[in-house]
């Protein structure tokens, strides 16, 4: 809701205006190996200055995020491209069902590898500035 924590979070990254620009579910299943690691943006323009984010992922654990059933991994302030060649350090989203897990989409990061014998879930949604539209991943 307008002025909410989420709200003003998002303000605060993205501006004002930001957009909701889409959603869905992300179900890892049983036995499901690690996801490569990627981005789900890349970086804009041609600038070696960092620059804001613009496009921020929120994702809500629809289950507990364990050891077992392989949560996010992320390599930590790849959302910086001058960190893209620096020694890579690491973090794994541990959370309990319902929680959420904000990031900007630059973040190189991946789904763990579930060795549970419960599927993975989760909710995503993508808010951007009004000027950004994914094309690479509609």
């Amino acid at each position: 809701p307008p002025g909410g924590r989420l709200d003003l979070e998002l303000r605060a990254l993205l501006g004002p205006h930001y957009v909701l620009e889409k959603t869905g579910e992300i179900e890892s299943w049983p036995g499901a190996p690690a996801q490569r690691w990627h981005m789900d943006t890349p970086h804009l323009f041609s600038t070696p200055h960092h620059l804001p984010p613009h496009s921020i992922n929120v994702f809500i654990a629809l289950c507990d995020l364990d050891e077992l059933n392989g949560p996010t991994e992320f390599q930590l302030a790849t959302h910086i491209k001058a960190n893209l060649a620096a020694p890579k350090r690491f973090a794994r989203a541990f959370a309990p069902r319902g929680s959420a897990v904000i990031y900007d989409t630059r973040v190189i990061h991946r789904g763990g590898e579930n060795a549970s014998d419960k599927p993975r879930m989760l909710l995503y949604f993508t808010f951007s500035r009004p000027w950004y539209h994914d094309h690479l991943n509609p």
